[in-house]
């Protein structure tokens, strides 16, 4: 195991020297394997559109697999952004990825992170949510590769042994195919990333669709057919190659180039715990409410519409975020004197747990001091509180709420 670690090591070395990603066909041309496979309920049901290419800054990077619930994995070291990164199945239409939620790495030097897609992007229905696989797969065993980087070189001729890769034109989602040679620790010189993958060689022994990653294929889908359930499975996801700028298949007398992939079934419980917290709070809501608001626009203090509401207030008593808002717009908001007891009526919106709300109370304007206040009923969405205090004509009471955003969180 001490060789096959320092094996892996070199690869690695190689790899992060100059960056690899994008699947080269051995046997095919890139007008090949653009769209899912057929000739069988196996091969029709392949994962191919949970495969996204990713943009940062309107660049491409790299390619991530949606893992379903807006979640989507890619490798760690694919360039990503909250604030500026997207993805896209052809490359020209772009889906942003959600400002509010922070990209996690999955562990300390594994070389794959989760970022997250917000359910108003419009990508989620297009795409097939991808099932990590639960065991590790074994050599020789054969998987498909589904990933958006760069295609061969247009005039290098198919069946070649040494292609080059492409320019930018050649940049796709395509599916193909190889055989799982090693599986091990992949560890780098530098000790930035050590971690459970596989390695697979570029024999060419998997048939024409046998595929050779490339530059951006990074983050990319390796899926296994479990025979059993009949059902396919995210058993890894592309993070290197062993050379760059061309891909060298076997030509019977040359070993060919390597291809790396982390095995994802040594980190489901690590993935599990990030992709079971669904993101919400008011980040979100302000998001989803407002999606063509600048950042600026959409932070809890601002009042973009100069109503007197900041954001905040607008989300913890539900009012619209969209345009302007009065205390009208809060049927359930009341204020009034019941039997010398001067009361406040306001919702709350239940799920707006990221919030603290204060009922402060003067009788001059000038002296404020907290006051209890009790829920006494609730509807779907929102919780109806209220706060009494004894008042009479000579000692008037105001109300005052104070929202702001939960010190705990």
């Amino acid at each position: 195991m001490r060789f096959l670690i320092a094996y892996f090591a070199l690869l690695l070395s190689f790899f992060f020297a100059g960056k690899a990603e994008a699947i080269i066909l051995y046997g095919k041309g890139n007008d090949e394997n653009l769209s899912p496979p057929s000739g069988s309920e196996k091969l029709e049901a392949l994962p191919f559109y949970s495969v996204v290419r990713v943009f940062t800054s309107g660049v491409n990077y790299g390619s991530a697999v949606y893992l379903g619930n807006g979640f989507f994995i890619t490798a760690n070291h694919v360039k990503t952004d909250p604030s500026s990164s997207a993805v896209s199945l052809d490359g020209k239409t772009l889906y942003p990825v959600a400002p509010y939620f922070t990209h996690v790495r999955i562990a300390d030097k594994v070389d794959a992170k989760i970022f997250y897609v917000d359910s108003t992007s419009g990508i989620l229905s297009k795409l097939t949510s991808a099932s990590i696989y639960s065991s590790a797969l074994f050599s020789g065993q054969q998987f498909y590769v589904v990933s958006g980087g760069l295609g061969r070189d247009n005039q290098t001729p198919v069946g070649s042994a040494v292609v080059p890769w492409g320019d930018y034109s050649t940049l796709a989602i395509r599916w193909g195919t190889n055989l799982v040679s090693n599986r091990g620790t992949i560890a780098d010189q530098t000790g930035e990333n050590s971690y459970s993958g596989y390695v697979a060689t570029l024999d060419s022994d998997a048939g024409d669709d046998e595929a050779s990653l490339a530059e951006m294929d990074s983050g990319g889908g390796m899926f296994y057919y479990n025979q059993i359930f009949r059902r396919w499975y995210l058993a890894g996801i592309a993070t290197g190659v062993s050379a760059s700028d061309k891909s060298s298949f076997s030509d019977g007398e040359t070993e060919g180039d390597n291809n790396i992939y982390l095995n994802l079934s040594a980190y489901r419980s690590q993935i599990s715990a990030v992709t079971s917290q669904i993101p919400s709070g008011f980040e979100v809501f302000a998001y989803q409410n407002m999606p063509n608001s600048s950042a600026e626009d959409r932070a809890p203090e601002a009042s973009p519409y100069s109503d007197g509401f900041s954001n905040l207030e607008k989300y913890a008593l539900g009012l619209p975020m969209d345009r302007a808002a009065s205390l009208a717009d809060i049927p359930l908001f009341k204020v009034g004197v019941y039997n010398g007891t001067a009361k406040l009526s306001f919702p709350l919106r239940i799920s707006a747990n990221d919030v603290s709300v204060k009922v402060l109370v003067s009788r001059d304007l000038t002296n404020w001091t907290e006051t209890e206040a009790a829920k006494v009923s609730e509807t779907e969405s929102f919780g109806l509180w209220e706060a009494g205090v004894e008042t009479s004509a000579k000692y008037p009471v105001f109300f005052k709420l104070e929202i702001s955003k939960a010190t705990n969180l």
